[in-house]
């Protein structure tokens, strides 16, 4: 396993096989969050897919050049990106959702580069869209299947600073949020999107040929069927890593005691006791 001191002690990085969906339960119950309905931690480091931790199946793929690098996922530029299918399963757009993703951007984009979209195959436009403007503020717009604009939260700050980011959008049928870094950036009311085609996959990256392709990199991400209130955003936000931090045995223990699902990961095999007793 690797311990990774960039993203705050102790994060640990063992094998992808040892993060199960019980040990993203145990995290979410002890952040007071809802479990996701999609987590990508993007750390494999090699090969083209990044596996969908929430146990939903939903992998992203990596394709024309995404690479590795720095921990994260680079993209350059030119077309790459990463594409997750099936969040239709998961979310309604008309409903409360939430996006989370940790993303860095070396230089200001110059053009409106977009960074995170939930689309359809064959639609002319995403039906929600996280972007960098040209100056480096990020927005958030909703449209739908008319290309009516629903709508649209631009924060008042740059983020174009090479620093890695953590953005948390949270959307609700009477309002929306942003937030940054655990601290609140801006908000709108929100109606139903209507009359729009279900969603079937998200990407991050590049959306279509006539829209600028991002250049810079994506870390982490997870998506909630929920709204997340004031007080779970500014924890998600604050502290994105923490629905994947492989938790103390004697936290588990605990968790355990208090009627949770013992996880059964590889890394720690059949959980046991602090006797060496099973649970």
């Amino acid at each position: 396993m690797i311990i990774d001191a960039s993203h705050g002690s102790p994060l640990i990085k063992p094998p992808l096989w040892a993060i199960d969906p019980g040990i993203v339960a145990y995290n979410a119950s002890r952040l007071g969050l809802p479990m996701p309905v999609g987590l990508w931690a993007m750390w494999e480091g090699s090969g083209d897919r990044t596996c969908d931790l929430s146990g939903n199946g939903s992998d992203g793929t990596l394709l024309n050049g995404a690479s590795w690098q720095g921990g994260g996922i680079y993209l350059a530029g030119t077309n790459d990106q990463i594409v997750v299918s099936g969040v239709a399963r998961f979310i309604d757009l008309d409903k409360d959702f939430t996006v989370m993703l940790c993303f860095s951007v070396p230089s200001t984009p110059g053009v409106t580069a977009k960074i995170f979209t939930i689309e359809r195959v064959g639609s002319d436009w995403p039906f929600v869209t996280i972007s960098m403007s040209s100056v480096g503020k990020l927005i958030v717009e909703a449209k739908n299947d008319n290309n009516v604009q629903k709508y649209y939260l631009e924060t008042a700050s740059r983020f174009d600073d090479t620093s890695e980011h953590t953005l948390v959008f949270a959307k609700s049928n009477s309002a929306c949020r942003l937030y940054v870094d655990g601290k609140f950036q801006v908000e709108n009311t929100t109606v139903g999107i209507g009359d729009y085609s279900a969603p079937d996959r998200a990407r991050f990256g590049v959306w279509r040929a006539d829209i600028s392709d991002l250049t810079g990199s994506i870390y982490n991400s997870c998506i909630h069927d929920q709204y997340l209130n004031p007080s779970q955003a500014i924890t998600l936000s604050a502290d994105p890593y923490g629905l994947v931090r492989q938790p103390r045995m004697e936290e588990l223990w605990a968790y355990v005691a208090a009627g949770g699902v013992a996880p059964t990961g590889a890394f720690y095999g059949p959980l046991v006791g602090p006797m060496g007793g099973p649970i």
